[in-house]
């Protein structure tokens, strides 16, 4: 299902943008190439830096957070999870995890 629209240009949803972050982007231009935000509408100036910036949403974990503790040994999902709460509650966020963790970023 999917959720509210970020980028009312080209009507890029959340759920469209989190997808991508699974699948690696980690920029406003890694979005642009991969899910066609505009960058430029009022959606994408307002919540594309937070959507970047925050993992887990249930516990406001940040990318820095998670890698942190992958730097301190977390070399799973459930270790990223026991170091930062990332991933324990809802688990809409594991997949990024995953993501961070394959890719090394």
């Amino acid at each position: 299902m999917p959720g509210p629209i970020i980028c009312t240009t080209n009507t890029v949803d959340y759920s469209t943008i989190r997808q991508s972050l699974a699948r690696g982007s980690r920029t406003k231009e890694d979005l642009k190439n991969d899910v066609n935000v505009c960058l430029e509408c009022e959606g994408c100036h307002e919540k594309l830096d937070r959507m970047l910036t925050i993992v887990c949403t249930c516990f406001n974990v940040t990318f820095d957070q998670v890698r942190e503790a992958i730097a301190k040994g977390a070399d799973t999902e459930y270790k990223i999870g026991q170091a930062t709460n990332a991933g324990t509650d809802c688990g809409r966020c594991r997949s990024i995890l995953a993501s961070i963790l394959e890719k090394g970023h």
